[in-house]
């Protein structure tokens, strides 16, 4: 089994040849080859591949010949299964000259037990009109699957009321995950957490000179943790009141106040709002807050939050996710995931603003791309929120796919002396309080059987920093603000391993 290598504007032209040399019996058991490319890119990092002898394919690539196959596959990692990751085998068929198809299916087995990550390979087979005038799948892959030990899961109607059965095999202790790409076998395709504590200290109340943030800074701002453990201190009865609460920051010169004084008035109606994905506790101990945050893999820096305190309060927000398909491309000296689908842009004087589905019906993902870097964070914060709330009225832009940097953020200590005061609450008591986050697309080493010459003139492929951000359909409609935010610059992309050389005979040059 190897790389197919046809381009992707010429793999339908490549299809038609090919379904002239194979049962016609196995092409419709799998469905049309012509929705076969667009089938592949529904689910994550499509493999298509060809079956051949070593010798052909040498041959073939020495001489850059045409290549004689004896058979197709393609497969990819199925989008609908969130829990357990699972195989969905598309298509695999042999010529008339390539021998049998449960030799074929053989090596497909043991190829992606030992190559990809999965518990559960799935296929569908179409019910087909027998001689006997009867309805039911093609007798020779049924047989050729259930050798390989693939059972009955279920019966489904497709779109155009076909029947199709559902076989399905899974992982054993003999199938050895072999690793061959070195995948982070415990991280999630996009991760974002953060933790904000706060104590009621005693102390003075202050105002700092803050100068406005330059577009370039790190920053990732959820609202959610600093709504969380705020509302926990009311709750706890610590605060009378959310919108009591001060800024030592200049609201001109950071967007997270102006969210923020724009939620307290709303929340301050309401009782114990719920926030998406978050949790917290209200302690008179620090020790139940360090073992929270050690749940989340965080750890309250030793020179933050260190006067003595009765009152201790932490709000956290934890999720992992996945964009409804993408595939994994090594671009330009960097790992990106090529995003396809429903694609919806909102273009802005100063911002390209893009929307795209995740695998939570509840939470969309927006991209914004800035066009100009000198005017500073506030006025981009003021540019995205008229994009995110014009988005509603927004319809799909030219692109069908975009291109996202892998990437990962972390900041360790963020003291937010420098972002909230100080709600004063009597004996001379403020509000102190510090920030941890992570944000993360994880963009692993691609594998190698894409289609060959991907087709860029319809992609936008993020090229310079961007700001990155998760929209919660409640929150957008309720609170009006961002599920969260963060500004990601090319320093924190993931760089392909040719490119990290680069760098290193850079450096070792100079």
């Amino acid at each position: 089994l190897k790389p197919l290598r046809v381009s992707a504007k010429d793999i339908n032209i490549f299809l038609r040849q090919y379904e002239q040399l194979v049962d016609k019996n196995v092409i419709k058991s799998y469905g049309s080859l012509g929705e076969l490319q667009e089938k592949a890119a529904a689910g994550y990092e499509p493999y298509w591949m060809c079956y051949t002898t070593e010798s052909e394919y040498r041959k073939a690539e020495e001489e850059k010949n045409a290549l004689s196959i004896k058979g197709l596959v393609v497969f990819h990692l199925d989008a609908t299964s969130k829990l357990r990751p699972r195989v969905c085998i598309l298509h695999a068929s042999v010529t008339a000259s390539g021998g049998t198809i449960n030799e074929l299916l053989a090596k497909l087995v043991q190829f992606i037990w030992s190559n990809v990550r999965c518990e559960e390979i799935r296929v569908g087979l179409v019910h087909l009109q027998t001689e006997e005038e009867k309805v039911a799948p093609y007798d020779l892959l049924k047989l050729a699957y259930q050798e390989q030990k693939f059972k009955w899961k279920t019966l489904n109607n497709d779109e155009q009321g076909n029947r199709i059965l559902i076989l399905g095999v899974n992982r054993t202790e003999g199938c050895t995950f072999l690793n061959p790409r070195g995948l982070d076998l415990n991280a999630d395709s996009i991760t974002f957490k953060q933790a904000v504590v706060y104590t009621l200290v005693y102390g003075k109340e202050t105002v700092a000179e803050l100068s406005p943030k330059p577009l370039s800074c790190e920053m990732t701002m959820s609202q959610c943790a600093f709504l969380d453990s705020l509302t926990r201190l009311k709750l706890a009865g610590k605060i009378a009141s959310l919108s009591t609460i001060k800024f030592n920051t200049p609201v001109e010169s950071d967007f997270l106040p102006l969210c923020l004084s724009n939620c307290f008035s709303i929340m301050d109606t309401k009782s114990g709002y719920a926030l998406p994905a978050t949790k917290g506790i209200c302690s008179s101990e620090k020790k139940p807050i360090n073992d929270l945050l050690s749940e989340q893999g965080f750890k309250l820096p030793d020179n933050l939050l260190t006067k003595p305190s009765d009152t201790y309060c932490i709000g956290i927000q934890s999720l992992d996710l996945k964009f409804s398909n993408y595939d994994i491309a090594d671009y330009n000296g960097y790992f990106y995931l090529q995003i396809s689908g429903n694609i919806i842009l909102s273009d802005q004087p100063d911002i390209t603003l893009l929307l795209l589905s995740s695998d939570d019906e509840g939470i969309g993902f927006f991209l914004v791309i800035p066009k100009n870097e000198n005017i500073g964070s506030t006025n981009y914060w003021e540019a995205i929120s008229s994009g995110l709330a014009k988005l509603e009225s927004a319809g799909p832009g030219p692109y069908s796919e975009v291109w996202i940097p892998g990437f990962s953020l972390e900041n360790k200590q963020h003291n937010l002396s420098s972002h909230i005061v100080s709600a004063s609450f009597g004996d001379k008591k403020i509000l102190e309080g510090c920030e941890l986050s992570k944000c993360s697309v994880y963009c692993p080493k691609p594998h190698e059987y894409h289609l060959a010459e991907h087709d860029k003139s319809k992609a936008l492929i993020i090229s310079k920093g961007f700001y990155f951000g998760l929209l919660h359909e409640k929150m957008q409609d309720e609170l009006k603000i961002p599920l969260m935010i963060t500004y990601v610059p090319e320093d924190k992309w993931t760089k392909s391993p040719h490119q990290k050389l680069l760098d290193q005979l850079f450096v070792s040059i100079i």
